[in-house]
């Protein structure tokens, strides 16, 4: 049935129901201020996330993971936040 990938909608898209583990990593550069938010989206919300206070300038890395029962249809994406105050 092709890919899931789907660029109009920037997901992945389920394209055959069942039980689906997902996991996602964002590699953060160093910054001693703010925090980082890393967060798995089902159908545009957040069904799992991590959020952290770094606390030195070392790279960052976050990961996330879920297992769910998604349906055809179900749009599958990786967020990422971060407020040092500067560009990461």
């Amino acid at each position: 049935q092709g890919g899931l990938f789907s660029n109009e909608e920037d997901a992945l898209v389920i394209t055959r129901p069942g039980i689906y583990v997902i996991t996602g990593m964002v590699a953060w550069q160093g910054s001693a201020t703010g925090q980082r938010q890393t967060r798995i989206l089902l159908n545009g919300v957040t069904r799992v996330g991590e959020s952290t206070s770094p606390g030195n300038t070392g790279t960052e890395r976050q990961s996330v993971s879920m297992v769910d029962r998604l349906e055809v249809g179900d749009r599958i994406q990786l967020g990422g936040y971060q407020q040092s105050g500067g560009t990461l």
